[in-house]
């Protein structure tokens, strides 16, 4: 639903808001990917030519030797000798996987890198939405985020729906959508009929404030001259 806008002399306001950004937050299992990494990063490689696959046989070669000669002196060590042997069959049986090509060692550490970063995750956090001096505001802690000037007739006045939520957008002239304000409440308020539906992707810094303080903006923005 779009209004066109009159010059508009507003009541200043200022309601009390939660605001949704997004925080980085490191994976819980970043340290079993970093030491996955560790072990990947010593792992030996060969390239897919003559020369590299000539490399393979004599690394799997030389691990064959050392995983059968530790099975042999754990057979007659004194101490500990199950687990010499252990290490053994490990080292091994190592030789159906090592060395890796080259290319499939950089795949891997690629992914595991890729699993250490920080995700990102929305919060929602206390701030507000301000009237003042014929400006729109939004202040997220002690900062100004955004503004609109709401009294130069050149602005768009929207209602979406977005999940449970009824939003209210100030849509400036020719804007991408990280200069919209959205204020939302819950439910739907009874004076307006919304028909379209927004995804949460497509609004910025949202705000959400009481379904009284929604309306009191919306009669303010809609109906003031």
């Amino acid at each position: 639903m779009t209004k066109s806008k009159k010059k508009q002399s507003l009541p200043e306001m200022r309601l009390d808001a939660q605001i949704r950004d997004s925080e980085e937050v490191r994976p819980w299992n970043a340290p079993l990917w970093n030491a996955l990494g560790q072990v990947v990063s010593f792992l030996p490689t060969f390239r897919n030519t003559r020369e590299g696959r000539s490399t393979r046989k004599q690394i799997r070669a030389i691990l064959l030797v050392i995983g059968i000669g530790m099975m042999a002196f754990g057979g007659q060590a004194e101490s500990a000798p199950a687990l010499w042997i252990l290490l053994g069959v490990a080292i091994a049986s190592s030789v159906f996987v090592i060395p890796v090509e080259d290319l499939k060692k950089r795949g891997w550490r690629s992914t595991i890198k890729k699993k250490q970063k920080p995700q990102s995750r929305p919060r929602w956090r206390p701030g507000a939405v301000v009237v003042r001096e014929g400006r729109l505001e939004l202040e997220l802690g002690d900062k100004r985020e955004k503004k609109i000037r709401v009294d130069r007739q050149k602005h768009d006045l929207v209602t979406r729906r977005c999940g449970d939520l009824t939003c209210l957008g100030v849509l400036p002239p020719g804007a991408k959508k990280d200069a919209n304000i959205w204020v939302c409440t819950d439910g739907a308020p009874g004076a307006v009929d919304v028909d379209e539906r927004i995804a949460e992707e497509q609004m910025e810094l949202p705000a959400k404030v009481s379904t009284t303080d929604w309306e009191r903006l919306w009669d303010a923005l809609e109906q003031s001259e």
